[in-house]
């Protein structure tokens, strides 16, 4: 027999999960179509549309889906407030956890960006970007990569000489080499609360710059996209 709890309960998570999905993609697919203009004046013949689209062309097999990154500042605010929170003894012995967690959160803006410009500015499908940015470093892909791509390296920045050091001991702790006792203490050493809060602004830093290098292109769609979603979210909670 199903509890009844539970049912309703499942019920709501996957009620809840439909319109989360729904604000998340739906507007990414009416930029894409470019018929968001069209549901603002007759939504049911923009759904009519993107449905038929859908069927036809099978988009969303194609994983190809660029949606807006708003995710590094809420991820960095998260990060600092627990770390504030923690006490003491917990983060010294967990300083590795806290180190693969905040390195990872930069990378994945930064792969973002690069990601969002291929797929918009160069029409690099979302497999192929993918591959691409796997076979480049971090400091390659703020210098020789961000110069092809934007005309302008981001490791001659004030902000890189303080990324750069937790990088290297992610790395270190990563791929442990042979070494002695003081190499890692120096690289430990360098892991403290404060020093967190530093490596964090100098992300934003570089994150900021990012984005003031963003193509004319990427832009648009982010414009379009930002307008069209709180249309339909509008709708959606109405």
């Amino acid at each position: 027999m199903v509890n009844r709890q539970n049912k309703e309960i499942t019920n709501f998570d996957t009620e809840d999960l439909s319109k989360h999905v729904l604000e998340k993609i739906f507007p990414w697919l009416l930029v894409v179509y470019e018929i968001e203009e069209l549901y603002s004046e007759d939504p049911k013949a923009a759904i009519e549309i993107v449905m038929n689209k859908l069927d036809e062309e099978k988009i969303l097999d194609q994983k190809d889906i660029i949606l807006v990154d708003s995710e590094f500042t809420s991820a960095k605010d998260r990060f600092l407030n627990n770390l504030e929170s923690v006490e003491d003894d917990f983060f010294a012995n967990n300083t590795d956890m806290f180190l693969f967690k905040a390195v990872s959160i930069f990378e994945n803006a930064v792969n973002t960006f690069f990601n969002a410009e291929l797929k918009v500015s160069k029409g690099i499908g979302n497999k192929k970007a993918n591959e691409i940015l796997r076979k480049i470093y971090t400091q390659d892909k703020l210098d020789w990569f961000l110069t092809l791509l934007c005309g302008d390296s981001y490791i001659d920045q004030k902000g890189w000489g303080v990324i750069k050091p937790f990088i290297t001991t992610r790395n270190y702790f990563i791929h442990p080499k042979p070494t002695d006792i003081n190499d890692h203490k120096k690289l430990n050493g360098i892991l403290t609360k404060k020093s967190f809060v530093d490596f964090f602004d100098a992300c934003s830093d570089c994150y900021f710059y990012l984005q003031d290098r963003r193509s004319e292109e990427s832009k648009v769609f982010d414009s379009k996209l930002q307008k069209i979603s709180k249309l339909v979210s509008n709708n959606l909670n109405s």
